[in-house]
């Protein structure tokens, strides 16, 4: 649904297998389903796969405006290019994750399901954040080690945050 609205989302329509090489790509993620205790790790493959396919953007944002509505070619143009990523997207999600939980997400769109997901592991994400910044502010450089290897190091922690 868009922020505001109470309608659904229109059916999902599933792409052609061959028609994106995104599906393709999901042989890159283990053969385990994504969504489950490692979810936060897991998390990161998936958008590294749509950050590759120009997609990421579908995990945290709405499509923009009413395409019915003074509509110029371009506008829908950009919500149809957008509704058709989500559609992708949220199938490839849905490829990814376990049976339990394909169930409760197979009719939400790609954004509303990134939210959901979210809030179902924020205490793991809580608790990661913890440890990292355990690791972060006990991060010495060693003695005789590269400076350029102890900032890698610490720009991990640093990403991981993020």
């Amino acid at each position: 649904m868009f922020a505001g609205e109470d309608t659904p989302h229109p059916p999902l329509h599933p792409p052609h297998p061959t028609s994106s090489s995104l599906f393709s790509l999901l042989q890159l993620i283990s053969r385990d389903k994504l969504i489950g205790p490692d979810y936060l790790d897991q998390i990161l493959s998936v958008r590294i796969i749509l950050r590759y396919e120009k997609k990421e953007y579908v995990l945290d944002e709405y499509p923009r405006g009413d395409p019915f509505k003074d509509a110029t070619t371009k506008d829908f143009s950009n919500y149809t290019r957008h509704r058709n990523h989500s559609n992708e997207v949220a199938y490839f999600m849905l490829a990814t994750m376990v049976p339990e939980l394909q169930k409760c997400f197979e009719n939400l769109g790609v954004f509303d399901m990134n939210e959901q997901l979210k809030e179902m592991f924020q205490e793991q994400a809580h608790h990661e954040r913890f440890e990292v910044l355990e690791y972060l502010l006990g991060c010495k450089i060693q003695e005789g080690g590269y400076v350029s290897t102890h900032a890698l190091k610490m720009k991990g922690y640093f990403d991981r945050l993020e």
